[in-house]
């Protein structure tokens, strides 16, 4: 019988059927000594996405109200980890990711874990930009508590999700810093620089 998994990851998607398969791919790879599960969150897709998941998820879930943040909260929902890890269905996460973004919570005590993001797709100037930027920003905002995150790539305890009652479901956008920023206040975050992800552009270039 298969261990429970001490990490639940939750992907939200909607019509993600283009780069969906990528990401479950590299999550799939992840190097690490424990079991994980991966969850499938859909906003009731109308492509193959559904599909593409049942590949690679070991659970899907549905949630009709097609906001991201209700989307997580519902993969949350049936999570059997103590931590939660949150992603995207078009990033790409290099295969030592989900160990950097853990251990902290695992080991050390910590609430919170966020990393940077990077262009998976950018131009030149994009990627220059994400480097020497953004990723000494997302350093010093950390050190400030003014937290620069992406919910892209957000590690959560359960216990503490549960006492915030989650994502603020009702949010269109900006729901995952409102998460951390409200985590803040009652438990240690941590940035790890080492825990980046590759993040399509797509909809900036839109």
């Amino acid at each position: 019988m298969k261990a429970k998994p001490i990490v639940s990851i939750v992907v939200p998607t909607l019509n993600e059927a283009l780069y969906l398969e990528r990401t479950l791919i590299s999550l799939k790879l992840q190097e690490v000594d424990y079991n994980y599960e991966i969850i499938i969150s859909d906003g009731c897709s109308e492509d193959n996405t559904i599909e593409i998941a049942r590949k690679y998820a070991d659970k899907i879930v549905i949630e009709p109200k097609r906001t991201i943040a209700a989307g997580r909260n519902k993969g949350a929902s049936v999570a059997e980890g103590r931590v939660l890890v949150f992603c995207t269905a078009d990033t790409y996460y290099p295969r030592k990711w989900l160990k950097l973004i853990t251990s902290p919570i695992i080991k050390d005590g910590y609430g919170v874990v966020v990393g940077p993001l990077y262009p998976l797709d950018g131009n030149l100037i994009e990627n220059v930009f994400s480097r020497l930027f953004l990723l000494p920003y997302g350093y010093i905002a950390s050190l400030l508590k003014f937290y620069y995150v992406g919910g892209e790539n957000i590690a959560i305890h359960k216990g503490v999700f549960k006492k915030l009652s989650g994502f603020n479901p009702d949010m269109v956008t900006s729901e995952d810093t409102d998460l951390v920023k409200r985590a803040s206040k009652i438990t240690k975050v941590k940035f790890e620089p080492r825990a980046g992800v590759y993040v399509s552009l797509r909809r900036v270039h839109k």
